[in-house]
């Protein structure tokens, strides 16, 4: 986030989030069909507690918004290309549907 304040750099950060590791639970699923995890459903590290991704980049300066919904991504998105228009960086945390 430092070099892209430093050097003016117009980025979009889109960070996808759908809070857990699916693809880790459908490859313990597909290789193990039997298993634990398609038996009881009881999965280990696959939910994420993460950061509030939006704010990682408020020390440099760089807005961040959060989105929950496909309207507000698109709006957000459109701010975004307005934002970055100066240069400046934007972080957008998609929160995904399960």
């Amino acid at each position: 986030f430092g070099a892209s304040r430093e050097h003016n750099l117009p980025i979009i950060i889109v960070i996808m989030n759908n809070g857990h590791y699916k693809a880790m639970k459908k490859g313990h699923v597909h290789h193990y069909p039997d298993g634990m995890v398609d038996a009881t459903e009881l999965t280990m590290g696959i939910e994420i507690q993460g950061p509030e991704f939006e704010q990682l980049g408020s020390h440099f300066g760089i807005k961040g918004t959060r989105v929950e919904t496909y309207a507000a991504l698109h709006a957000a998105l459109e701010d975004a290309l307005k934002e970055t228009k100066d240069g400046s960086a934007v972080i957008i945390n998609a929160i995904l549907p399960d």
